[in-house]
């Protein structure tokens, strides 16, 4: 996720969805 984070820098609403998804 940081990973991620790093490349592409989710918006908030992005962030939740992945929290979601891998939660």
């Amino acid at each position: 996720m940081k990973v991620v984070k790093l490349r592409i820098y989710p918006t908030q609403a992005q962030e939740v969805a992945l929290a979601k998804a891998f939660g």
